[in-house]
């Protein structure tokens, strides 16, 4: 329980100033400091989540890098956050991007996510959150620029929304490495993806997409 500033303003003021109307005047200086005081000590506990309230933690996500999943409680959020800088000293890699891909949706219907590099090397991550690793042939876009993945969601429903596009785009560009290159492709459900994988001079236009699917470069 936090110390109140009028029990010290008694302790030390004259007991003529602290009758009547004199004691109404300093009650009111004592209650703003209090005021002042609890809201200061709340501003410094809120950058600690899951210390003292789960408000804020979606802007503490935002500052991290780290983005809450629709169906993420705040105090799994909150745990998440606390982790924050053990998870970005791995960022850049396939396992880092996929563990975060995974945070998001959990509690969803998690779908498989696959990461592969430019050399072929591809990651894939499935519903118990188990990562495989394995080789295809891969990398012959003609540009030369080694530094590129190509991430694949498999979703589980036949539409998404710009909202969850746009949230899956920033999850990819902020767990790659500053200078790699990322391609996007959700594959929505009941989406025949045909000659996948196989080398690939130009991705977009050799894949053949019986329905819609969402591609984004950045």
């Amino acid at each position: 329980m936090s110390y109140s500033f009028l029990n010290m303003f008694k302790a030390i003021l004259p007991p003529w100033l602290m009758r009547t109307e004199g004691l109404k005047v300093i009650g009111g200086i004592a209650d703003v400091i209090d005021d002042h005081r609890d809201r200061t000590v709340a501003g410094v506990k809120l950058r600690f989540p899951g210390l003292y309230t789960d408000e804020g933690v979606d802007k503490i996500g935002r500052e991290r890098r780290l983005r809450r999943g629709p169906k993420e409680s705040a105090p799994v959020f909150a745990a998440r956050l606390q982790r924050w800088w053990l998870d970005h000293s791995t960022r850049g890699n396939a396992y880092a991007l996929l563990e975060q891909m995974f945070a998001y949706l959990l509690g969803a219907n998690v779908p498989p996510f696959e990461v592969i590099s430019y050399n072929g090397l591809r990651h894939t991550i499935d519903a118990n959150q188990d990562i495989t690793r394995d080789s295809i042939t891969w990398g012959t876009d003609e540009t030369g620029n080694w530094s590129q993945v190509w991430v694949f969601i498999y979703y589980p429903n036949t539409v998404i929304s710009d909202a969850v596009v746009e949230q899956f785009a920033a999850i990819v560009h902020d767990w790659l490495a500053a200078h790699t290159i990322g391609h996007l492709v959700i594959i929505l459900d009941e989406t025949r993806l045909w000659d996948y994988p196989q080398p690939v001079p130009d991705w977009n236009d050799t894949w053949y997409w019986e329905t819609e699917a969402v591609v984004e470069d950045f």
